[in-house]
């Protein structure tokens, strides 16, 4: 077996208001079926300790071809496609009733100190790196870009988040699902509610913590949205949203 699958129906706490599978949770989704996969080929979270390292989110671009509804079935596949440099991509293929694929998504992820936070590389990762679990196949052909803030655009969002209990998973820091919803939740809602959305680009630059105040910044540019995450000057994430 060359990838981990998950066959799921769609629960009605993981749809939105049109009964459609929420951004967020296709994340959340993605999150949990790549811990199954990186525990198959030897990389879980237990199995880097040994190194005192963790495995950290860089960047992700999920692309919608049809969003899946209530109660629908469908199966979401991971694989290992290898690395570029100090990243390590996973893809995302997920596949409604009729083996017809829906969702599409890569992933840059990186290997990092847990006390100094730096990048790991070279020969330290020997051990936890395994050729042949790599898959050549690709879910999207490029890797997930990085994002440049446009600063020209209309502002139609400027608002503040502070961290809490609910954004804050097991590492003790926001997890990676939340910084979508509080993008969502700053555009207009004629928007998120009325559109479908087609592509999700997102680039993280550090964890925020609990308590810590995030300014969310939102503008509109050529018909495509951006959101900046920001604390005291410091950028937390940058998102993309493309809506159908």
């Amino acid at each position: 077996m060359d990838r981990s699958t998950m066959h799921i129906t769609i629960p009605s706490y993981m749809v939105d208001v049109n009964s459609r599978l929420r951004a967020a949770s296709f994340m959340e989704l993605a999150q949990e079926i790549a811990s199954i996969d990186v525990n198959r080929i030897g990389m879980s979270d237990k199995d880097l300790t040994q190194i005192n390292a963790v495995w950290i989110l860089a960047k992700m671009h999920i692309h919608f071809d049809r969003v899946p509804s209530r109660f629908e079935e469908i199966d979401l596949s991971t694989w290992h496609r290898g690395q570029d440099g100090a990243k390590f991509i996973r893809e995302y293929k997920m596949n409604d009733a009729g083996g017809n694929t829906i969702v599409r998504a890569t992933s840059s992820w990186i290997i990092m100190d847990i006390d100094d936070r730096k990048i790991l590389r070279g020969v330290i990762l020997e051990p936890f790196i395994k050729k042949d679990a790599a898959v050549s196949e690709y879910a999207l052909e490029e890797y997930c870009p990085k994002i440049s803030f446009p600063s020209d655009a209309e502002i139609i969002a400027d608002t503040v988040h502070k961290v809490c209990y609910s954004d804050i998973d097991y590492n003790r820091h926001t997890n990676n699902t939340k910084y979508i919803l509080w993008s969502l939740d700053a555009l207009p809602a004629e928007v998120t509610t009325g559109s479908d959305i087609s592509d999700i680009i997102i680039n993280f630059n550090r964890e925020a913590h609990l308590g810590e105040e995030v300014a969310i910044v939102a503008v509109r540019k050529d018909g495509e949205y951006y959101i900046i995450g920001k604390s005291e000057d410091e950028r937390i994430f940058t998102a993309k949203f493309i809506f159908a």
